[in-house]
């Protein structure tokens, strides 16, 4: 009998019986203590916090972030979502240099680059910044990184519970995240 001519007693709104109350619950929900495996990165502290209170993992983009910025953004993060578990992503390209030397980074720029940039600037009237950016006042290099890693460690938050260190050729990956042991020794 279609729905528009059922007599209004038989229209009860019933909730489908195949859907498992735990049916979004899965190992990952598990080994970092959340309700729903969504993730979600922001730079935003106030996103980040949105997406850890409603169950999921927030994860704060902190790689443009000062150390000093990093320890006071996540302790305000902290404070929006009290114990619950979110990440911090931090990002260093393989091939940075050891310190933060910005005449030695600018002076591997070859001089073919920087002609061209300049044809571009002119080309396309292109003015010159008016304030400073974070990639324009921060040489990206492992001293930099290792200084935003202390930060983020040194706040004993006790979702970072490890940090996989892997050294490279050309740079140092950090892997860090909330209760990252069962799942490294899953990898």
């Amino acid at each position: 009998m279609p729905e528009e001519n059922m007599p209004e007693e038989n229209m009860i709104e019933q909730k489908p019986t195949h859907i498992r109350k735990d049916a979004l619950l899965t190992p990952i929900c598990d080994r970092l203590g959340i309700q729903h495996p969504v993730f979600g990165f922001s730079h935003s502290m106030e996103v980040t916090a949105a997406i850890t209170n409603a169950g999921g993992f927030g994860v704060y983009g902190a790689t443009r972030d000062m150390p000093d910025e990093i320890t006071k953004r996540l302790a305000q993060i902290r404070s929006m979502v009290g114990d619950r578990p979110f990440g911090t992503d931090l990002l260093l390209p393989l091939g940075m240099a050891d310190k933060n030397d910005w005449a030695a980074a600018e002076a591997k720029i070859p001089d073919e680059h920087k002609a061209f940039v300049n044809y571009l600037k002119d080309k396309y009237k292109v003015p010159d910044p008016t304030g400073k950016s974070f990639f324009s006042s921060v040489v990206r290099s492992n001293e930099f990184f290792e200084a935003q890693a202390d930060a983020v460690l040194a706040l004993q938050i006790t979702q970072y519970k490890a940090a996989a260190v892997q050294k490279q050729q050309y740079g140092v990956a950090y892997i860090m995240s909330a209760n990252l042991n069962p799942l490294l020794q899953a990898v």
